[in-house]
């Protein structure tokens, strides 16, 4: 970790962190990628000839960074046809940015009319799948990247935000060379915050970057305010307080958020950081029990993270066999 730390450092700040002599490379392949660093730093070792003569990067750790490159290639491709696409419509690109190149399996779109957005895809010959709850649908196409598109920035029953709040500021980035516009730097912050308590679990060091380099532009008093309004504002509170004793721990100073939220939680500098299951449980029950059915989602992280192989087993057997019925509304 002291490694991922040092190579990302360019990305908010570097901690003050000892330089390891010897690295476990399957070990650190696994760390950085459950960590959505893991193309980004390995960028770094590799640009960097007398460090990575110096670790002695192995070869297959070359041969899957050049395999990486070519999938950022693909998100850059996929991008620019779904602009193409879209034209005038309006879109943006969520939660596919994160300030520093990573890879993603996916795009995700938010538009503001589902329906015709849909009709644009499909005149355009891409055939488009509506997930059987109508709030989205997804494309597959073998060039390109999965791309799925909503007209809500919450697609699930869960709503958390405004949805006037994702348009209200016009973000525009490049990823790979491509034009795209992102959602309020509010939005943006607040889909990551609500996905840690109840959708993704977790929250990897390649989120915590992002979050605390957003930080600083974010409005905190109007994203405290949202996540009051639509009750979930002491999930919300106890994941800034996450946040806070995080930035503490690895970067020996007070966390920028501090200046709005003083909270802190008791945590182990073990990333990613998954919230404990009283804290999941508190969160879905505020938006009613009927959302504990998302808790195999829960379990799936944590043996992801813990252990691989009977983490893939599990999402074969539960997951894999229910997959057409409620994958999708767990992940929402």
């Amino acid at each position: 970790m002291n490694l991922i730390f040092f190579l990302t450092g360019d990305v908010y700040k570097r901690p003050e962190v000892l330089f390891p002599n010897r690295i476990n490379w399957d070990k650190f392949r696994r760390l950085a990628s459950l960590n959505k660093v893991l193309y980004y730093a390995t960028t770094k070792i590799i640009e960097n000839k007398p460090l990575s003569t110096k670790l002695k990067i192995p070869q297959n750790l070359i041969v899957l960074e050049k395999i990486m490159k070519n999938k950022r290639v693909k998100l850059g491709r996929t991008i620019k046809a779904a602009n193409k696409v879209l034209d005038q419509e309006p879109h943006l690109l969520l939660k596919t940015y994160r300030s520093y190149p990573f890879i993603s399996h996916d795009i995700d779109l938010l538009v503001q009319d589902l329906e015709r957005a849909r009709k644009l895809f499909e005149k355009n010959g891409f055939a488009t799948r509506l997930l059987w709850d109508r709030r989205s649908f997804y494309i597959v196409k073998e060039e390109l990247l999965e791309i799925e598109v909503y007209d809500k920035i919450s697609p699930g029953s869960l709503i958390f935000i405004d949805e006037r709040l994702p348009w209200s500021v016009n973000r525009e980035t490049l990823v790979e060379g491509v034009k795209t516009h992102l959602p309020s730097v509010e939005a943006d912050i607040m889909t990551f915050l609500a996905d840690a308590n109840f959708r993704t679990y977790e929250i990897a060091f390649g989120d915590l970057l992002y979050l605390y380099k957003l930080s600083t532009e974010a409005d905190w008093g109007l994203i405290a305010e949202q996540a009051k309004k639509h009750g979930w504002l002491i999930p919300f509170n106890n994941t800034v307080a996450i946040l806070n004793s995080l930035h503490l721990k690895i970067y020996r100073e007070p966390s920028p958020l501090e200046k709005y939220f003083t909270f802190k939680a008791k945590v182990d500098l073990d990333l990613p950081y998954i919230p404990p299951l009283s804290q999941v449980i508190s969160a879905l029950m505020k938006k009613g029990v009927l959302n504990f059915i998302k808790l195999p989602s829960y379990y799936s992280v944590r043996l992801k993270k813990r252990h691989e192989g009977l983490w893939r087993a599990y999402s074969e057997v539960l997951l894999g066999n229910l997959a057409n019925l409620s994958l999708k509304y767990w992940n929402h």
